[in-house]
C-alpha cells in the first residue's frame, strides 16, 4: 500500500492473480501507472492523483482494478482483452504537477477543534512542524492516518500545483473490456478516441460519452455507438440509448454515403436511413416525426386534388376560398392510409394521376406512421 509520495512512472507487470496494489490518499501522486498484465492483478486507488493510466495486456476472471474518486487527466486503454472488472468512478479531470509547502498551522488548529482527533497524532504533528517541512511530513512514513483523512475529507487542494494548461484524454484501442464500469465521468471534458473495441458489455452509470465528432473511421464510430445503444438498452437506459442509436445512425449513413462514391450496393440501405433522418431524426424525435408526416401528406394531398378530372384549381383569393372551405375538409380523411381513392366523388372524379400520388400518398402516410410509433418506443423500456 503506498499513501504518500511521488511518483514519475511505475510499470506494474504482474505475477500472478494474487499480485496486488492499493494506492490511497491525497498526498500521493503517480505521474504514469501502467499496467502491463499476462495473467492477472487487484488494484485499487482511491482519493489520490494518477495523471496518466495505461492499461495492456490480459486480465482473468480474477483480476479487479478499481480507481475511485482520482484526479486524472489521461486514461489509455490498448490492446487489452479483459476477462475481470474495471472501475473507473468520480474521477476529477485534472493534471497536478506536484506538490507545494503550505503551511499547516490553519489545518492543525482545525483537527485540534474537530471529534475523535488522536492527541498523539496532534502533538506529534505539533512538534515536527517546526523541525522540517509540511511535505516532507505529509508524504512520508510517519504515523499520521487520522491527520491525513482529516485533510483529504475536507477536500484540501492547498498543497497541489497543477498544470497550467489540461489537455485530457480517454483512448481505447484494439480492446475487448468485459466489465468495465464507468461511473460518474464527466466525459465532455475528455479528448475521447475508441477504436476497434468491443463496448457492448461496458456498464456507464450516470455518464454519458458524447459524439466524439469524428471526421473519418465512420464505420468504426458506427460500431461504437452501436455498442453503446447495446449496453444502454441492457441497463434500460431509455434517454441515453435514443442519443447512442441516432449518433450510430449518423456514422453509418456517412459510411454508406462515402462508399457509394466507390460501388452503389447499399443505395436501398441508404435511401432508408435518409427517410428516417428526415422524418424522426432517426426515430428519436417523435414530435419532428408527426409535422414531417402533416407537412408531406398535405403535398401529396394538393397534388392529389390538382390532378382530379373535373377540378381547376388557382392562386387567387377565390382560388384560395374554395381550397379552405371545399377542399382541405378532406385532408383529414386522405391521411388515413385506408381511404377510398374515390373519396372526394362529390367534388370530382378521379383523374389519370390521381392514383400514381394517391399509392405515393399512402407510403409515404405509413413511413410516417411507423417513424412516430417508432419514436416513442425509444423513449420508453423494451
Amino acid at each position: 500500500m503506498l499513501e504518500g509520495g511521488q511518483i514519475r512512472l511505475l510499470d506494474i507487470k504482474p505475477i500472478n492473480e494474487k499480485t496486488s496494489f492499493s494506492f490511497t490518499g491525497l498526498f500521493l501522486l503517480i505521474h504514469t501507472l501502467s499496467v502491463i498484465s499476462q495473467s492477472g492483478i487487484t488494484t485499487f486507488a482511491k482519493s489520490c492523483s494518477i495523471n496518466i493510466i495505461n492499461l495492456t495486456g490480459y486480465l482473468n476472471i480474477l483480476s479487479r482494478l478499481d480507481f475511485t474518486r482520482i484526479k486524472n487527466k489521461k486514461i489509455a486503454i490498448y490492446e487489452l482483452n479483459n476477462s475481470g472488472k474495471i472501475y473507473f468512478s468520480n474521477l476529477t479531470p485534472a493534471g497536478v504537477h506536484g506538490f507545494k509547502n503550505s503551511s499547516l498551522s490553519p489545518h492543525i488548529e482545525a483537527y485540534r477543534k474537530s471529534q475523535g482527533a488522536d492527541m498523539r497524532e496532534l502533538q506529534f504533528v505539533s512538534q515536527m512542524a517546526f523541525k522540517m517541512e509540511p511535505l516532507e511530513l505529509l508524504t512520508g512514513n510517519y504515523p499520521l492516518y487520522g491527520f491525513r483523512k482529516f485533510i483529504e475529507r475536507k477536500d484540501c487542494t492547498d498543497f497541489l500545483l497543477y498544470f497550467d494548461t489540461l489537455d485530457t484524454q480517454f483512448r481505447i484501442d484494439n480492446s475487448s473490456l468485459g466489465i468495465l464500469e464507468l461511473k460518474s465521468l464527466l466525459f465532455e471534458q475528455y479528448q475521447i478516441e475508441i477504436k476497434n473495441s468491443d463496448l457492448s458489455a461496458v456498464k456507464l452509470l450516470h455518464a454519458k460519452i458524447p459524439d466524439v465528432m469524428a471526421q473519418h473511421d465512420d464505420l468504426n464510430y458506427y460500431n461504437v455507438y452501436n455498442d453503446l445503444y447495446t449496453a444502454a438498452v441492457r441497463q434500460n437506459n431509455t434517454k441515453d440509448k435514443a442519443f447512442y442509436y441516432k449518433t450510430a445512425q449518423e456514422y453509418l449513413y456517412r459510411h454508406l454515403k462515402h462508399s457509394a462514391q466507390h460501388y452503389d450496393r447499399d443505395i436501398g440501405s441508404r435511401i432508408a436511413i435518409t427517410v428516417s433522418k428526415i422524418y424522426s431524426s432517426h426515430g428519436t424525435d417523435w414530435l419532428r416525426a408527426c409535422l414531417a408526416t402533416f407537412f408531406i401528406t398535405f403535398i401529396f394531398f394538393v397534388l392529389f386534388a390538382v390532378s382530379l378530372k373535373e377540378l381547376d384549381l388557382d392562386v387567387s383569393g377565390n382560388g384560395a376560398k374554395y381550397f379552405s372551405g371545399t377542399i382541405m375538409p378532406y385532408f383529414f380523411e386522405f391521411i388515413n392510409p385506408l381511404h377510398r381513392i374515390d373519396f372526394m366523388s362529390r367534388v370530382s372524379p378521379p383523374g389519370g394521376w390521381t392514383a400514381f400520388f394517391d399509392l405515393l400518398s399512402r407510403i409515404f402516410v405509413s413511413i410516417g406512421i411507423f417513424e412516430i410509433v417508432r419514436s416513442f418506443r425509444k423513449h420508453v423500456r423494451s
